[in-house]
Order: C-alpha cells, then structure tokens, then sequence
C-alpha cells in the first residue's frame, strides 16, 4: 500500500467499517476521544464519508489531555470543531449531547497502570452515545486491542469487527518482542445496543 493523506485512508476505514443504514439521522454529532494532532483527519475523513451518504455533521467534538496537541488543530478547524482539554473519565459531565459516531485511536490501556480508569472510561463513553452508535477503535499492538475488546464487551457494546484494519498507517517503530508497530494496524467496530 503506497503512502496516502491520512483523511483518504480514514475515509476508506468510515466506508469499509460503518453502516450507516440504521442512524436515521442526517446530522450526526460526532466523538473523537484522544484525538491530539489527529482532528484535522479525522474531521475531514467524515465530512467525505458523511457527504457521499448525504449525511452531515452536526457537531464535531475532539477531547484529549494534551493542550499542546490541540492548541494547533484549533488553529486549523477554528468553529468547525469544538476541542476540549479534559480526561475522558467525565465524559457524561463535559458533553450535553449524544453522539452517532465516535472515534478513538490507540487508547494506552496495556501501559496505563491504573486499569480501573479504562473501564470508567468506556462506561463514560456508553452514557454519551446515542442508540446504535458506532465506536471505532485503533491500536497498534495486540497488549492494547484485547484489553479494549473485553472492556467494550463489559460496558455492554456489540463487538462488529475484531482484528486486522484493512487500511492501517505507517510504521514507526518495533516493540521489544519484534511486533512492528504501525498506526491504526488493528481496529475494533462496536455499537451501543
């Protein structure tokens, strides 16, 4: 696979992974959980896959706990996105809508050592989304995609897809056991019942 914007392989992961025949919405609100210097993306991969479902976005809300990543995506989306420097463990408290669609790429679950905050964290996620919203999940190693697939299972999604991205990133490194670790190489598709 050749080098590509990160907006077009997102918008092949939306169009390969997300069904949006039960959404019946047009305008949808979206979640992008860590999102740091990925909002730009991921903001322009849905308004390509939102567009062509002649869907729109209604509201576009990227959180993460890293102000210096955020402080350029404001440069760059300004009121199209609303940014919020927060921790995802009070999701219920910061946000007053409910969202169709969330996004959250490479959540450090397998290195964080407090594993309780996780599971707080994806219960927080469950009470924002709307019925039937989709979550779509990337990790880059196996130590983070399994612990996230139990999790999502105990704070009751439906688990859709399970394993290898069709349309991962780049490397950028290899773990100490030899596993190349490359952007987005596993994806998890789940749904709020």
């Amino acid at each position: 696979m050749g080098l590509q914007s990160p907006e077009l392989r997102w918008f092949k992961i939306f169009n390969e992974y997300i069904d949006l025949d039960n959404i019946p919405y047009k305008c949808l609100n979206i979640l992008d959980i860590g999102c740091g210097r990925n909002a730009k993306w991921i903001y322009l991969a849905f308004n390509l896959y939102l567009s062509e479902k002649e869907r729109y976005i209604n509201r576009y809300v990227g959180i993460d706990i890293d102000l210096k990543a955020l402080v350029p995506e404001k440069g760059i989306l300004g009121e199209l996105a609303h940014l919020i420097v927060a921790d995802a463990e009070n999701l219920s408290r910061l946000l007053k809508d409910t969202y169709h669609l969330v996004v959250m790429g490479h959540p450090p679950i397998s290195t964080y050592r407090e594993r309780g905050k996780w599971k707080k964290i994806f219960h927080e996620i469950y009470k924002v989304l709307n019925r039937k919203a989709f979550l779509i999940l990337t990790s880059f190693w196996i130590p983070d995609l399994i612990p996230s697939i139990y999790l999502l299972e105990r704070s009751r999604f439906l688990i859709i897809h399970k394993g290898r991205n069709r349309y991962p990133g780049n490397q950028f490194d290899i773990s100490d056991d030899g596993e190349r670790l490359i952007e987005d190489k596993y994806i998890v598709v789940a749904r709020k019942l």
